[in-house]
């Protein structure tokens, strides 16, 4: 951190980098690995019965979570497999913040067992802004200098 601000100009303080350097947050690689283990367990959760279902289909819920099935190919639709295969596809190519918009369009069940995911994510993705604003100002700053 200490290294990034000797470049800043005076006036630009990295504050929001700094408060990250101090918690830290996962690569985007590290985001894309963890995702497939977060999205089974958001499937499975947005499969669950609504509370009172009925005998069967807490029995096929309780066998669907011991084996999970999620299609990663359908990307088109609002059903939780074609928007965690979205998101799935925006994490591969690194677009974090478009990944946590996506899931918004997830069910509560489901977007509940992306949170540990999305706190994760969501600190990778402040950090990625803060460091594009930096770039920025640092390019406006240079091409204002006569």
């Amino acid at each position: 951190m200490a290294s990034v601000a000797l470049f800043l100009p005076p006036t630009r303080k990295p504050g929001r980098l700094r408060r990250r350097a101090e918690t830290g947050a996962p690569s985007r690689e590290a985001l894309s690995e963890d995702f497939q283990a977060a999205a089974a367990r958001a499937a499975t959760a947005a499969r669950a019965p609504a509370d009172g279902g009925g005998f069967f289909d807490q029995v096929a819920y309780a066998l669907g979570s011991v084996i999970s099935v999620r299609r990663v190919n359908l990307t088109s639709g609002d059903t939780p497999d074609a928007v965690l295969a979205r998101a799935e596809q925006l994490v591969a190519d690194g677009d974090i913040d478009a990944a946590l918009a996506a899931l918004d369009a997830l069910p509560p069940r489901a977007r509940e067992a992306m949170a540990t995911w999305r706190a994760r994510a969501s600190r990778r993705a402040e950090i990625d802004r803060a460091v594009a604003a930096i770039r920025a100002q640092a390019l406006a700053d240079l091409q204002a200098r006569p």
